[in-house]
């Protein structure tokens, strides 16, 4: 299955705190998430899912990432140094909900960058 992901060149995700330097409007959109029904905590929204050692948290469509990221907040990526990714994903070896996956990024395949 293809995986859509949001990171920077290091692997890590917007949300993984020291790896990345964030502008401030950037950061308030991130906060923003913290207890959001449409944002939950991936330990919440799969609480008994697949949890491998590397674990990387994405989306199973485009439409599930834009839900999630809309458009305009997409548009701070760049400014960010994030880019999203599309990985293939043995479909054995993740979790999904309505909101997000979990995939093992040590069993992932990198295919391309989005856009």
């Amino acid at each position: 299955m293809l995986v859509y992901r949001v990171e920077g060149k290091d692997k890590y995700g917007p949300y993984a705190v020291g790896h990345h330097t964030r502008t401030l409007a950037f950061n308030n959109v991130l906060n923003s998430h913290d207890g959001s029904s449409k944002h939950p905590l991936s330990r919440i929204d799969i609480p008994s899912g697949y949890w491998p050692k590397n674990a990387r948290h994405g989306f199973s469509s485009i439409n599930q990432l834009n839900s999630w990221f809309p458009l305009n907040v997409q548009n701070m990526f760049k400014e960010n140094k994030l880019e999203i990714n599309i990985y293939k994903v043995p479909s054995a070896l993740n979790s999904i909900s309505g909101t997000q996956i979990i995939f093992d990024l040590d069993k992932a395949t990198f295919i391309k960058k989005y856009r």
